[in-house]
C-alpha cells in the first residue's frame, strides 16, 4: 500500500510537514523496492514503516546538530571572523549533504569551499568587497 501524507500519524506522531513528506518517500520507496525484491506484503509494510520511522529520526537528529555548531560558531566569544566564516561553511556542507537539498545549491556550496580553500585567509585580508576586514 503506497501511502500518503494523511496516513503518517498513525504511525508517527507529532511530525512536521516536511517530516511528514520525508517519511512517506522513505517507506514507499523501501516498499516498492522489498516488494520487486520478491518480499511479501506484510513484511515489506512493516520494514518500511521502521525504516521510514528511522529516517525521520536521523534527519531531526542531523538538523539539530547543526542548529547547535551554528549557535557554537557565531556566538562563541572567542570565535574569530576566520573561525565564524569555517563555521557557516561547515554548517552550509552539512546541509547540501541532505538529500533533500536541490542540487544547484549543493553545487554552489562546493564552488564557495573550493574558492575559498585555494586562498590562504591572509590573502583574502584587504580585498575590494568594501568591508573592513582584520586577519587572525
Amino acid at each position: 500500500m503506497p501511502w500518503k501524507v494523511g496516513d503518517v500519524e498513525r504511525f508517527n506522531k507529532g511530525l512536521t510537514d516536511a517530516e511528514k513528506e520525508r517519511w512517506v518517500g522513505a517507506a514507499n520507496g523501501y516498499l516498492e523496492t522489498c516488494l520487486a525484491d520478491g518480499g511479501s506484503t506484510e513484511t515489506c509494510e512493516a520494514s518500511a514503516i521502521k525504516i521510514a520511522n528511522a529516517a525521520v529520526q536521523e534527519s531531526r537528529h542531523e538538523t539539530n546538530g547543526l542548529g547547535e555548531r551554528i549557535l557554537e560558531a557565531v556566538f562563541d566569544e572567542h570565535a574569530t571572523i576566520k573561525a565564524t566564516v569555517q563555521g557557516f561553511l561547515k554548517a552550509a556542507h552539512a546541509i547540501a549533504k541532505h538529500p533533500n537539498v536541490p542540487a544547484k545549491f549543493k553545487k554552489r556550496v562546493e564552488e564557495i569551499r573550493s574558492d575559498l580553500a585555494a586562498h590562504k585567509w591572509a590573502d583574502m585580508v584587504g580585498d575590494d568587497s568594501g568591508g573592513t576586514q582584520t586577519a587572525t
